[in-house]
């Protein structure tokens, strides 16, 4: 009787790790891998990449504006021009 018990056990000690730790890490590294796989992809195919971004896109709820009433074009015109004030008296000085 001791020696049966004995050898039921030694077998779940076997099967444990091929059972269940060892056939979640086979989906994760699967996962992972198809994952990499679909990320290269969309590095490289960008039509693709669009694609998926305007299937995927919600509108949305919230918008919020530092400048309300002007565009972002004349704030990146005003960053340059302040830029060319900076350089310009820099080199006044």
């Amino acid at each position: 009787m001791e020696s049966g018990a004995k050898a039921t056990l030694d077998t779940r000690r076997r099967a444990a790790p091929n059972s269940g730790t060892g056939h979640r890490r086979m989906k994760n590294d699967a996962a992972r891998i198809r994952a990499d796989r679909e990320s290269a992809e969309r590095k490289t195919n960008i039509p693709a990449f669009i694609k998926f971004v305007r299937e995927h896109q919600r509108p949305s709820f919230l918008e919020y504006g530092e400048y309300p009433y002007v565009s972002s074009d004349e704030i990146q015109k005003a960053l340059r021009l302040k830029k060319a004030f900076s350089e310009m008296l820099d080199q006044m000085q």
